[in-house]
């Protein structure tokens, strides 16, 4: 882009202007953008084809011209009671599944398992009570004492068998 002196007393301008070469007031050779905000830094120029200002206020004039965004920021508590909101709709979506009644298992029934589906069967079952073992006995032990009914329950079916 070629440069234009408009402020008074530079219109007519002939010579060297930092590195650039000024005749009549405008540049003999295109000048780079950086080049043109540093004259423009102390001299107000425009561009000589289109007669747009250049400098930093030129800049902020069009910045001027534009909306703002505004944003707005939540505060540290909004956000955790937004957070809480959630967490409780989210275990109100969970309690609203249905799960299925726990089944509870015999000695003899997780050792049919295992020797149908081997240490990968009782190891499904595990998983369904957070049970996890390393040999077939340990991993029958520990869903045999998961599965096993309270205390409660027990303690009702001793009353009943009692009556």
């Amino acid at each position: 882009m070629k440069l234009k002196f408009v402020q008074e007393g530079y219109e007519d301008f002939t010579g060297l202007f930092g590195v650039v070469n000024f005749e009549n007031g405008v540049s003999t050779e295109d000048v780079s953008p950086l080049v043109a905000f540093r004259i423009a830094a102390s001299v107000r120029v425009v561009d000589a084809d289109t007669g747009l200002d250049i400098g930093v206020l030129s800049e902020q004039g069009e910045r001027w011209e534009k909306p703002v965004e505004i944003i707005t920021y939540k505060s540290v508590a909004e956000v955790e009671a937004e957070a809480a909101r959630q967490e409780k709709q989210d275990d109100v979506e969970v309690a609203d599944v249905e799960k299925p009644a726990p089944q509870f298992y015999t000695r003899e029934q997780l050792e049919q398992i295992a020797d149908k589906e081997g240490i990968a069967g009782l190891r499904k079952i595990g998983d369904e009570y957070g049970v996890k073992g390393t040999s077939v006995a340990k991993l029958i032990y520990l869903i045999l004492d998961a599965t096993k009914p309270s205390q409660v329950e027990t303690t009702d079916q001793e009353e009943k068998a009692a009556e």
